[in-house]
């Protein structure tokens, strides 16, 4: 993720940032330098896409969303533990 250059040269008060628990390790989901300017800034931060898995892998779909939810409540409350925490 690049700099937050935009949270930086306006005013916001809140900023959306999705966040996908699976991608974690993968750097180019390095969420901390948004979360620090947020805290600098006093904005409040929405996260989005908690329960996110992927996109289908083919037309079937057993729920009506674009992706794959997680659906096991472990894996539901892992989620949203990570999109929460500090």
């Amino acid at each position: 993720m690049n700099s937050p250059k935009a949270l930086r040269r306006f005013d916001f008060d809140t900023v959306m940032l999705p966040v996908k628990a699976r991608a974690d390790k993968q750097s180019k989901n390095d969420y901390v330098p948004v979360l620090n300017v947020a805290r600098e800034r006093n904005m409040t931060v929405i996260t989005v896409n908690a329960v996110v898995k992927d996109p289908w892998p083919d037309k079937k779909k057993p729920y009506n969303t674009w992706y794959q939810p997680f659906d096991a409540q472990k894996e539901i409350d892992e989620a949203l533990w990570f999109s929460l925490r500090p």
